[in-house]
């Protein structure tokens, strides 16, 4: 299993809008405000999360807290996570 905290499977800003764009875009995703392009795109990664923002830190830890708590996972691999 992979659990990602760095990007989502959402569609571009054409859709579809299943999760985190639907509810509040600009609060969840890195944007760039380009009207053609209009989410960042970093690591080669679309849909990329704004971890700078406490609410979007504050669910990735608890989804992490989750997995050790109530799953048992006792170890990861992170590569980045950008704060």
């Amino acid at each position: 299993m992979d659990v990602v905290y760095n990007h989502t499977t959402e569609g571009n800003h054409l859709g579809p809008k299943y999760s985190f764009k639907g509810i509040d875009s600009s609060s969840y995703y890195m944007v760039n405000y380009n009207t053609r392009f209009p989410y960042a795109k970093t690591r080669l990664v679309w849909n990329t999360l704004l971890a700078s923002n406490a609410g979007v830190r504050h669910m990735i830890i608890d989804s992490m807290r989750y997995w050790v708590d109530h799953m048992h996972v006792t170890a990861s691999v992170s590569t980045w996570l950008w704060f």
